[in-house]
């Protein structure tokens, strides 16, 4: 049996002993909750350019089929101390990833992640303190939203009027130091150091300010020194929830520019949003903004917002697909990765409107709106337009706990989308249709 059966046949006893333990006094208590999704994905192309390619004979439309299961395992041992599991099985496509194939460093063997271990300690005074492999964002999730090594301190857990958080995080890095402890050390590694803070100072609403460092010291001799500051707020009652935040960016990097010069970095980062209920409809609107450099790539100025790709837009294609994260949403596709993070020299804009509505206990249709614009077109061919979105989700419940979804995609580029995404003709702009249906449960 291969260890990933031995590890799920483990995890299944753990599930069953954990309500006859959780009698027992101080006993373990398990809990398996999770996400399922299995979905038909169609779009009648990958980018915008009808240019013919001689080297992709088969179309150049995209289909896929695929499934998805992440199992989150909970144990919580007793005196404050809890464990926490979980994997990730897929994205594994239909036509790719095969059960049966039985070696790892085969292209075709099924897709298993461990996305995050942890432990965590709590105090009864309200004193948290968290080490392992786990999730970690701000509360914009602009600036940070990842999995990582880190070990996290929250003060005054449980307290309405709010808490502090002090991180300590290692992102994983490129740069080879050796498998062996002894060939290994903190010289060539990316570093988190962040404070949050907290504050409610009236019912529903929360005040947010938090302080970020990253030394990004992967690339010899050109260390990425980063600091980001944020201030903002929160509020959610009755049927309505709004958010705000502003994120600053200052720091250095060393001999990255043209000619070896320092670049020194200054940028920006803003997000906005509301979402209101009235009654069976339900309305959201938000608008994020990231900082572009100037005209002159690689001068000492570098005015681009390191960011995480992640957002609060609704959006599907302009941003992350909250069916399932594929990795190739527009926002991503314009902006070159630097580590964690992302890099537009032309910065974005993304607004979005999404409009639900229960139109009966087994049909909830909702319609989803979103522009996305550069801020500097001179960093995208002179183009200023990303694209214009418009996607009309299905949802149908089934049982409360499960449910199918059709979504309709349609997006209409811009010439800033052709400049980036296109192989063959940056200008070119056809339309993209797609549509994606599926079945998806939470336990």
């Amino acid at each position: 049996m291969s260890r990933l059966g031995r590890g799920l046949m483990l995890l299944t006893a753990l599930s069953f002993a954990g309500p006859a333990a959780a009698e027992q006094p101080g006993g373990p208590r398990v809990s398996v909750a999770g996400l399922f999704t299995s979905l038909v994905l169609l779009r009648s192309d990958s980018d915008f350019d009808p240019s013919h390619r001689f080297y992709d004979r088969d179309g150049q439309t995209e289909g896929q089929a695929a499934t998805f299961l992440r199992p989150d395992v909970r144990i919580g041992a007793g005196r404050g101390l809890e464990l926490f599991y979980q994997a990730e099985l897929g994205w594994n496509a239909w036509s790719l990833n095969d059960p049966d194939q039985w070696f790892p460093g085969e292209e075709s063997y099924f897709v298993v992640k461990h996305r995050e271990v942890w432990a965590a300690w709590e105090s009864p005074g309200g004193v948290r303190l968290a080490s392992g492999y786990q999730h970690f964002a701000d509360p914009s999730r602009l600036f940070l939203d990842h999995w990582a090594g880190a070990v996290r301190l929250d003060l005054g857990v449980g307290d309405p009027e709010g808490g502090a958080s002090l991180l300590v995080a290692q992102l994983p890095d490129s740069t080879f130091e050796g498998v062996e402890v002894r060939e290994g050390n903190f010289v060539h590694d990316s570093l988190v150091l962040g404070f949050e803070n907290a504050m409610a100072p009236l019912p529903g609403l929360t005040l947010d300010a938090a302080l970020y460092g990253v030394g990004d010291f992967r690339a010899v001799d050109r260390p990425l020194l980063l600091t980001t500051g944020l201030a903002g707020a929160r509020f959610e009652e009755g049927g309505l929830e709004a958010w705000g935040h502003v994120l600053v960016q200052l720091g250095s990097w060393r001999r990255s520019g043209v000619a070896g010069v320092d670049q020194t970095v200054a940028a920006w980062a803003a997000q906005a949003g509301v979402a209101r209920r009235f009654g069976a409809l339900d309305l959201s609107l938000n608008a994020l903004a990231l900082s572009p450099d100037d005209d002159h790539d690689g001068n000492a100025r570098l005015g681009t917002f390191f960011s995480s790709a992640k957002n609060r837009s609704r959006t599907l294609i302009l941003t992350e697909d909250e069916v399932r994260d594929r990795y190739d949403n527009l926002d991503e596709r314009v902006a070159s990765r630097w580590g964690a993070f992302y890099v537009g020299r032309a910065g974005l804009v993304v607004a979005d409107v999404a409009c639900g509505w229960q139109l009966a206990p087994w049909a909830r249709p909702e319609l989803i709106l979103g522009l996305g614009m550069t801020l500097n077109p001179h960093n995208a061919l002179g183009n200023r337009l990303v694209g214009v979105e418009a996607a009309l989700r299905n949802d149908f419940p089934l049982g409360g706990v499960a449910s199918l979804f059709v979504v309709g995609q349609l997006l209409v580029p811009g010439g800033a989308a052709a400049a980036f995404v296109n192989d063959v003709d940056r200008e070119a702009t056809r339309t993209v249709a797609g549509l994606q249906a599926g079945f998806s449960a939470r336990f």
